[in-house]
């Protein structure tokens, strides 16, 4: 069970790449169910839950129109990076992620 968050944290980057290659929007989505799934099964504490976090909200973020519903969603995963990583050297990837989407959004 402990590789779990690993075998599908891979299977979501490996389909966000066939996204970017073939441009199939069931890429997109298939990829970021599998990222969620990851951050789901990685325990509280693991020192790759803020990356995964980082990386749904960023694709969720793609996803995001002013007739889509997942703008709380991303605000809420990059709230949740940055109350992890606020000591940790990469926080100011987090925040400049942030600062990015709010000014996609506004």
């Amino acid at each position: 069970m402990a590789r779990k968050p690993v075998l599908l944290n891979s299977i979501g980057i490996s389909l966000v790449a066939r996204f970017e290659r073939l441009g199939e929007l069931s890429d997109l989505k298939d990829a970021i169910s599998m990222l969620r799934n990851a951050v789901g099964f990685t325990p509280h504490g693991h020192p790759e839950k803020a990356d995964r976090l980082r990386r749904v909200a960023t694709l969720v973020s793609f996803m995001t129109t002013p007739q889509t519903n997942t703008a709380q969603l991303v605000v809420l995963c990059f709230w949740l990076v940055a109350s992890i990583t606020s000591t940790h050297p990469a926080s100011s990837l987090v925040k400049n992620d942030m600062g990015d989407y709010r000014d996609s959004v506004h």
